[in-house]
């Protein structure tokens, strides 16, 4: 799928990979993406000029502790990956 806005949805996905390996300390699946997630249906159906990333937070079979006693993080990762994209300051005091 070609994006309208690749330089914007590049540096979307940027700082959800960091923040969210950052604040979880899950490494990056890069090549877990498949062609049929690129074209997920969901993506196809916001506004060409709206920057769109699809989140995987984890494994079950790897990642289920994480994902089931720690939300706090997994939620916290995912805000911190947005509040980048925004140009937010982190709690940390760094923006990206």
């Amino acid at each position: 799928m070609d994006s309208f806005i690749p330089e914007l949805e590049d540096r979307l996905v940027e700082c959800l990979y960091r923040e969210y390996e950052r604040t979880t300390s899950l490494p990056r699946h890069e090549t877990t993406v498949t062609l049929n997630m690129l074209g997920y249906y969901a993506l196809v159906r916001i506004a060409p000029s709206t920057p769109g990333a699809i989140i995987e937070l984890g494994f079950m079979a790897d990642d289920a502790d994480l994902l089931r006693n720690g939300q706090d993080r997994v939620a916290r990762g995912v805000a911190q990956g947005i509040l980048c994209f925004l140009g937010q300051p982190s709690p940390s005091g760094s923006v990206s």
